[in-house]
């Protein structure tokens, strides 16, 4: 990894980009529903991936938090700090990967092409909150 490795990504650009998923969960949950074109039949489905969305962007930004105010601190603290966010980051795809499962194998053709479309970003499954 280039000089800062994963500190330096962290402390720059992926904290931006963990506040705007924060600030932006319902308009891009919204955003999503209607695109997506979700039916009465997958409200339920839904409603799940919604819920561990809004749960996932608030533990994101408690992480965004935790981060930046390691900043200042010594190195050791800096990598304890990465590897709790690291831990959160992975337990939070986790749970997006269990609530888009069910939503996703109930998807239309065209809601399938939509989803792989809308749902991915540069941050991967991730990209689904912002």
């Amino acid at each position: 990894m280039p000089s800062g490795g994963m500190m330096s990504m962290m402390g720059s650009g992926a904290m931006p980009m963990m506040g705007m998923m924060t600030d932006h969960i319902e308009g891009r949950l919204a955003f999503l529903k209607a695109e997506l074109k979700i039916t009465a039949a997958q409200e339920t489905q839904w409603s799940t991936f919604a819920e561990t969305a809004r749960a996932s962007a608030t533990a994101m930004m408690g992480m965004r938090e935790s981060m930046m105010n390691a900043r200042g601190g010594s190195l050791p603290a800096r990598i304890d700090e990465t590897e709790k966010a690291l831990t959160v980051c992975l337990r939070t795809i986790e749970k997006i990967k269990a609530a888009v499962a069910p939503l996703y194998a109930g998807f239309s053709d065209e809601q399938k092409r939509a989803a792989d479309q809308l749902m991915t970003s540069p941050m991967g499954p991730m990209g689904m909150m912002q």
